[in-house]
């Protein structure tokens, strides 16, 4: 990582940014009702409730939110992910096909030659990661 204390506290940060943003939305919307209930003249002010349902599926929105766009991310960074995750779907597809034409299961012998795929494809990955490290070393020491 190139700026590691950028890093740090990161979690605690964004876990305080969101009960910080639901609390002031609660504590505006309180405030809402209450000068509604002036604007129209009411003499008791309007009952607000916030129910824990509601709470809860906001945070979990955001955490979905937050999955997404980490998914997104991971997506446009690395990029050497993409055509593993595009060929084992398109290898368990052919295998869930060949499945159905031979009407037998070949999903042990299928799950190996993944395997071997994916550490094939994770090598290829750290050794064109450690030759693209040393070339950008050497430039910047130049």
């Amino acid at each position: 990582m190139l700026y590691p204390e950028r890093r740090r506290g990161g979690d605690a940060r964004a876990s305080i940014a969101i009960a910080v943003g639901i609390g002031l939305g609660m504590l505006f919307s309180k405030l809402f009702f209450m000068a509604l209930a002036v604007l129209l003249n009411m003499d008791e002010t309007i009952r607000f409730t916030v129910p824990l349902k509601a709470v809860w599926m906001t945070a979990a929105g955001f955490f979905a939110l937050f999955l997404a766009i980490s998914g997104w991310t991971a997506l446009r960074i690395g990029r050497a992910v993409v055509p593993v995750v595009v060929a084992i779907y398109h290898a368990l597809f052919a295998m869930a096909a060949l499945d159905n034409m031979m009407e037998s299961s070949n999903w042990i012998y299928s799950s190996v030659i993944i395997g071997i795929f994916i550490v094939m494809q994770t090598l290829y990955f750290f050794i064109a990661w450690g030759s693209y490290m040393k070339s950008m070393l050497r430039g910047a020491a130049v």
